[in-house]
């Protein structure tokens, strides 16, 4: 594993001070930190970018095991939210294990030099209230599974 750089150690702890500023229950798993909201799941990755610069990746997981066949509707769909949307864009990726079954994210990317705190807390907010309202939308004509299934 290579060694973290000074630039994503100084986003990772501000990442931490922001999360407990805001007081919130989170998770840390290895390089990433996981809060609940609602049916949902927020990812927060702090990301290296080149040799010097960092991103963080705010990742909304709003379904799980979502059929790419049958459902082609979902990407026409996607185009109309992404359109529609000031932060963010949902997306369909599909599985590792099957590239006919996937899961469906929500996702915002901040630069990590430049990332204040009313930035992070409405990217966080953002991010978990339109994957929560999303994944029981989507589920109903889309299938698969919601995060807390």
């Amino acid at each position: 594993m290579a060694a973290m750089s000074e630039e994503l150690k100084v986003l990772n702890d501000k990442v931490m001070r922001y999360l407990r500023e805001m007081d919130l229950n989170f998770e840390v798993r290895g390089d990433f930190y996981r809060l609940e909201k609602g049916s949902t799941a927020v990812i927060l990755h702090p990301c290296q970018w080149g040799d010097d610069k960092t991103f963080l990746k705010v990742l909304g997981i709003v379904l799980s095991k979502v059929a790419k066949g049958g459902n082609e509707a979902m990407f026409e769909e996607f185009s109309e939210i992404n359109n529609k949307g000031i932060i963010g864009k949902i997306y369909w990726e599909a599985s590792s294990d099957d590239p006919n079954i996937g899961a469906i994210y929500y996702e915002h990317c901040l630069l990590g030099e430049f990332l204040d705190f009313e930035e992070f807390k409405s990217a966080l907010l953002i991010t978990a209230f339109a994957s929560d309202e999303l994944d029981d939308k989507l589920q109903a004509k889309y299938g698969g599974e919601r995060y807390s299934d």
